[in-house]
């Protein structure tokens, strides 16, 4: 009996040994979850189970050498214990964030270079840029400010950096667009120098910062300056007529053709550019520009007159008493001549076209008037005469009355007693295929033009007279 005893206490002991090891296995897992409450395992309890009543044949199974046991026996009360982890639960220290302020800090010192370099004229300034400026000193002081805080944020920096960098875009496109206005309003005060332009211009380049731009501008300004208020843009003959008679007007400018105009006297010294537009004169108009002034530029004019059949007298251009005339790239038809050249000294330069004149190209004379001078035609350019032929010369000379400084290839002294004819073809200077009935007319025309001439002279004088008369008497009244 004491054996089965003995045997029973140890299957307790061993079933008690082997809960004791699974307990202890728990715990271990669970001391690596620090965040897991371990509740206590409860301790198993052994049941006994109550020893039966021994039988004869028990006793004779006992002497047996293998005994059986009852697993089922209850074990006896136990309280087992599982250790507990009881370190105290540890809060992980948060990482510091990195701040990367390279950015900022850049957008900073580029914001104190613009205000830096963004210098105005006392007096002239762009609202629009000035707010701006304003603006970006205010901001690039907060980011200097924000620079220097402990409490940053990634946030805060980019956002800072972001307004800087705005501003300073807005800024440069504000500069970019008040260069370019500046510069077309220069451009536009050069090409048309009036007051209205020139102001314009003006104020547009105060707008700009002081730049090496600024500077090239205002020096392009300066240099028109003295002209401004003396050129007149002309569109019609009532506007021709006022600049004619303004005497601060020393350069008039045609912008369109003048049709069916009266020819007019300029009687100062005068820049008149016809920037290749014809000014066509009214019928019968005996000429169409009297130049009585010295130091007179016709440049890139076109006259067209609308002459009757056979000499009146009529001429494009009649220059008379006047020195240091230039008619550059002139034009010249539908009269008896495109040019009289009369007690005065005329240059031709670039291309002169004298084609489709009735009697020739130029006369070139003194005229009948006292304490005249010799007058002297300088061709410095090309002469253009498509309509040159016999007796219809490029030039003539009044024998005894000027000169002609040029190269012709033939001159003929022959065809009319006081004359010097100059042409451009050799054969043209000679009449070898006319027959003698159109000799016999062609030498009563020309012996006729004299007095024809002699007597549109005196007409030409007077009118030339009473013109400057006129318009001395008009300037005086005004």
């Amino acid at each position: 009996m004491d054996t089965r005893e003995d045997n029973v206490k140890k299957i307790v002991a061993v079933v008690l040994v082997i809960v004791v090891i699974i307990a202890i296995l728990i715990g271990v897992r669970s001391c690596g979850k620090k965040d897991e409450k371990i509740e206590p395992t409860p301790t198993p309890t052994a049941t006994v189970t109550p020893e039966p009543t021994s039988t004869p044949d028990d006793e004779e199974n006992d002497t047996n050498s293998n005994h059986n046991y009852d697993t089922g026996y209850n074990r006896p009360d136990t309280d087992v214990t599982v250790p507990v982890n009881n370190e105290p639960e540890v809060t992980p220290t948060p990482t510091p964030e990195v701040i990367d302020l390279e950015g900022l800090k850049n957008a900073v010192k580029e914001a104190s270079t613009v205000i830096d370099n963004l210098v105005f004229e006392e007096g002239s300034s762009d609202s629009t840029l000035i707010d701006l400026l304003a603006e970006l000193s205010t901001v690039e002081e907060e980011g200097a400010m924000l620079l220097q805080e402990a409490d940053l944020t990634q946030a805060k920096v980019d956002a800072k950096q972001a307004e800087i960098e705005v501003l300073i875009d807005e800024i440069t496109e504000r500069i970019a667009w008040l260069t370019e206005d500046a510069t077309n309003a220069v451009s536009l005060a050069e090409e048309k120098i009036t007051s209205e332009n020139y102001e314009m211009a003006v104020i547009a380049v105060g707008k700009l910062p002081i730049s090496e731009v600024k500077e090239e501008l205002q020096n392009r300004l300066q240099a028109i300056e003295s002209l401004v208020g003396t050129i007149a843009y002309i569109t019609n003959e009532d506007e021709l007529m006022e600049a004619l008679a303004n005497e601060d007007i020393t350069t008039i400018e045609l912008e369109n053709d003048l049709e069916d105009i009266s020819g007019f006297v300029i009687d100062r010294p005068m820049n008149f550019e016809g920037n290749e537009y014809q000014m066509t004169f009214k019928e019968f108009e005996l000429k169409g520009i009297t130049i009585i002034s010295d130091d007179v530029v016709l440049n890139n004019v076109t006259v067209a007159l609308t002459d009757e059949i056979d000499w009146q007298g009529s001429y494009g251009v009649h220059v008379y008493n006047a020195k240091n005339v230039v008619l550059n790239n002139y034009t010249g038809m539908n009269a008896d001549a495109a040019l009289l050249v009369n007690a005065s000294e005329v240059e031709l330069t670039g291309i002169t076209n004298v084609s489709n004149n009735e009697f020739g190209g130029i006369e070139v004379s003194k005229g009948i008037g006292e304490d005249l001078e010799n007058s002297v035609l300088t061709i410095s350019g090309t002469i253009v005469n498509e309509t040159e032929a016999y007796a219809l010369p490029t030039v003539w000379v009044i024998k005894g009355e000027g000169t002609v400084n040029g190269t012709f290839a033939a001159t003929n002294e022959e065809i009319k007693e006081d004359q010097i004819q100059y042409y451009l073809v050799e054969e043209n200077a000679t009449d070898s295929e006319v027959v003698v009935d159109d000799d016999e007319k062609e030498e009563e025309t020309i012996e006729e033009q004299p007095a024809v001439e002699e007597e549109q002279e005196e007409m030409v004088i007077e009118e030339i007279v009473g013109s400057a008369a006129e318009v001395e008497s008009e300037q005086e009244s005004e």
